[in-house]
């Protein structure tokens, strides 16, 4: 196991894997830490990655299946300043069964209006992939008023046009890869919502639907 000095924690860990060699049963207390992942390997008969830990989540790579809370998601949210892309952090829509979530996220860079346009980017996290269902943009203003903000455009980094993919909830989805599930760097899709006119926004509340199973 890795171990690092910045957090610690320890789990109850209690699995059967069987094979065509048979079967074994596993019961032990894993010291793990949120800054590294850990692996456990056993041997039979050949040294197999089994259970991986993520940011202090046990995850078992063979079942998909977690075994401790935790936290983690992906794609990676960032926004336009007029400048430069500011990293937003992860958006945390994994889901095991591979069933929908709706995550808000409260933007704390400043989204600044270019050409009428507020821009944001998804980029998938380099080990996992992520179905995207819908996005959107919600303006809170200084009246007390919430309103949604019209997505004019969803380039995808491969794909091309996929607004129609993400403007509704319903079964029409589209997919962002990581770098580790193909042969290039991660996969991005770039957002723009009109901003409007004359409106006193007093914070943008970004909200993803969709579903990511694999944990890093």
């Amino acid at each position: 196991m890795t171990s690092s000095s910045t957090y610690s924690g320890s789990i109850g860990l209690s699995v059967k894997r069987s094979d065509i060699f048979g079967s074994v049963s596993i019961s032990v207390k894993f010291t793990y830490t949120t800054k590294a992942f850990h692996n456990f390997v056993y041997n039979q008969p050949s040294s197999k990655w089994y259970v991986k830990f993520y940011s202090g989540r046990a995850f078992d790579i063979n079942t998909y299946q977690y075994y401790a809370g935790g936290g983690g998601g992906c794609p990676i949210l960032s926004v336009f300043d007029g400048e430069n892309y500011l990293d937003e952090g992860l958006l945390d829509i994994h889901n095991v069964e591979g069933k929908d979530v709706i995550h808000e996220h409260k933007i704390t860079n400043s989204l600044k209006a270019i050409h009428g346009e507020y821009r944001i980017r998804l980029t998938e996290h380099q080990k996992t992939f992520s179905h995207i269902d819908q996005v959107k943009l919600l303006a809170k203003l200084k009246s007390g008023d919430e309103i949604i903000l019209h997505l004019v455009s969803a380039v995808h980094s491969e794909d091309g046009n996929v607004k129609r993919e993400l403007k509704f909830s319903d079964d029409v989805k589209t997919v962002i890869l990581g770098t580790d599930h193909k042969n290039g760097p991660s996969e991005y899709i770039d957002l723009a919502f009109n901003s409007g006119s004359n409106l006193e926004i007093e914070e943008f509340i970004f909200i993803i639907e969709g579903n990511n199973y694999i944990v890093k």
